[in-house]
């Protein structure tokens, strides 16, 4: 299915490959071999187009069987078009099996490059052509979802597609009936009780990500916060400008993502929580969920663990096909275990989840003040007691002020007055809070007195995206935090810290 072969065999009957592709995110601060890169998640237009134009390709790609779903969800299709129930019911287990990929162009000019991040619509038409002749011309590089880089650099052409495709492909990808918030008792989350002691959380090194593993007494694992992995952007930048140090750095990160999915394949009935859905935040859950519908690997995981999450909206930088390769995930596992939170144009931050020794909230901030959804203003972040009674914050990637709903001395950043011990960093310690409040360090959470040492922690590595923000290290210490990092300079860092 979706294999590096897949490329070669359509590159050599079709001399090219047209993608349906959304832009999730592009690189401000640095560029590769002076171009700009700017990275889109991808899936073949052929295997989805007949649900964009309404029409039945002339020749079926390779994907479509008669023993698959397709059929069965044509007719739904075909019934009441993209919102028919039974086709929103069902499309997932089809999605999973559409072969999606990451294509990062790399241009030359910065105005183009900002003219395709500031353009009105999000979904373009990439085809992809043979090997350029040499690095003066603009480029694509690609990665197949769940395999190994393809090195080489294509030619392409990029065309936006139509605000009637648009609106079709963002239905098709973001809409799904799943259940809203059901989480407000004291009922467990996955081997997360009413009562559970945790020992420690984890923060793994995984490159310019986030994936924290929280572990219960005994040193048993019992579930994760994020599960990502850097992408192979990212890893490119590190081998690119530290060779020296890259292949011990790439170790520990391979090691920590392998510690990961031996706990997925191994421990049933993980708790498993995601802030949102960027691709340095699911990356490892996305791998698991396109090799458990494609080749049947990681069904103890998707059959037993329990989920909470955001639901999806529409806006640059939601990983799309990510969250479909999920929905069709659990949806193929038969997993009800799951809370969808959802997207709420309004001030607020309520909780989802609350026990003894772990508290889960969603945070939504009111669109129409700001223009633009924001993801870092509709995301899940957490709250953790350890056994040694320190506070963790675990913030995702949410903004402070949006936590605090405008308050500065709100309880949930404050701890009630009593303040965190360890606070990891929202967004890595990039852009802490949206543009509309950059610089407003007021809502940066309140760390214990500076007796007890409280440590603020970067998830990044420094390399392609630029975090942490020296600035904003600055503004962290200023409150009273002290900076640990994971790998941040060549050399320098963490491979993991147990906060205990």
């Amino acid at each position: 299915m979706a294999d590096a072969e897949f490329f070669w065999r359509n590159m050599k009957n079709n001399s090219s490959i047209t993608f349906y592709a959304h832009i999730i995110n592009y690189d401000e601060r640095n560029s590769y071999d002076g171009r700009c890169p700017v990275t889109f998640e991808a899936v073949v237009q052929d295997e989805i187009q007949m649900f964009v134009t309404g029409e039945l390709p002339a020749a079926f790609p390779n994907t479509i069987k008669e023993s698959d779903t397709f059929f069965g969800l044509w007719n739904h299709f075909q019934r009441g078009g993209l919102t028919e129930p039974a086709f929103v019911a069902d499309k997932a287990k089809y999605l999973g099996k559409a072969t999606d990929a990451v294509i990062t162009l790399m241009l030359h000019s910065f105005a183009d490059t900002m003219a395709i991040v500031e353009a009105e619509n999000d979904w373009w038409t990439i085809v992809v052509y043979d090997k350029v002749a040499s690095k003066a011309e603009d480029a694509c590089m690609l990665q197949m979802t769940g395999y190994e880089w393809i090195e080489e650099e294509f030619a392409f052409e990029l065309r936006a597609v139509s605000r009637e495709e648009e609106e079709r492909l963002y239905h098709l990808y973001t809409y799904y009936h799943e259940p809203e918030s059901r989480k407000n008792g004291h009922d467990s989350v996955g081997a997360v009780g009413p009562n559970t002691v945790f020992q420690s959380v984890q923060v793994l090194y995984v490159g310019a990500a986030l994936c924290c593993c929280l572990v219960g007494a005994g040193n048993n694992v019992l579930g994760y916060f994020d599960m990502g992995k850097e992408s192979s952007y990212s890893q490119k930048q590190l081998q690119k400008r530290n060779p020296a140090n890259y292949p011990a750095m790439n170790n520990e990160k391979i090691q920590s993502c392998q510690a990961v999915l031996w706990d997925a394949q191994n421990i049933p009935g993980l708790s498993i929580m995601i802030s949102h859905w960027h691709t340095d935040h699911v990356q490892i859950l996305n791998e698991m969920a396109v090799d458990y519908v494609q080749n049947g690997n990681f069904a103890g995981f998707w059959q037993t663990a329990e989920f909470i999450y955001p639901g999806i909206i529409q806006a640059k930088g939601w990983a799309c096909t990510y969250y479909a390769n999920f929905q069709s995930a659990i949806q193929t596992a038969g997993n009800t275990h799951i809370t969808a939170a959802p997207y709420q144009n309004t001030d607020h931050n309520g909780v989802i989840y609350g026990a003894q020794n772990l508290t889960i909230y969603k945070c939504d901030r009111d669109d129409t003040a700001v223009g633009t959804p924001n993801h870092h203003d509709h995301g899940i972040w957490a709250t953790v007691r350890l056994n040694s009674n320190r506070t963790v914050f675990l913030a995702g990637d949410c903004a402070y002020d949006t936590i605090g709903v405008g308050n500065a001395a709100a309880p949930e950043l404050t701890n009630n007055g009593s303040g965190y011990h360890y606070l990891v960093a929202s967004h890595h310690g990039g852009k802490y809070t949206h543009t509309t409040a950059q610089g407003k360090t007021q809502y940066i959470p309140r760390p214990t007195p500076p007796v007890s040492q409280p440590m603020v922690f970067y998830s990044a590595n420094g390399v392609a995206y630029g975090h942490p923000v020296p600035a904003n290290v600055t503004a962290y210490e200023n409150a009273g935090w002290n900076s640990r990092y994971l790998q941040t300079l060549p050399g320098q860092g963490n491979n993991a810290f147990v906060l205990s």
